[in-house]
């Protein structure tokens, strides 16, 4: 888990490449991709998100025709 929302974290430093994914609010679904990158980046992306803010998120409605 990261930050109360269900995750996933995978790093391999052989190929400097990684990858978070979250589920955030039962809702919404984010991922980071990185290649040639320290873990320290994909982590200061993954710190970057504000997940709350992204949870509160309504989702649209198709316009009424």
């Amino acid at each position: 888990t990261h930050k109360g929302n269900k995750a996933y974290e995978k790093y391999s430093e052989t190929e400097k490449s990684g990858e978070f994914q979250a589920i955030v609010n039962s809702k919404f679904s984010v991922e980071i991709n990185g290649i040639k990158v320290s873990l320290d980046q994909i982590n200061a992306a993954r710190d970057s998100l504000d997940l709350a803010a992204i949870g509160q998120l309504k989702p649209e409605t198709a316009p009424a025709e």
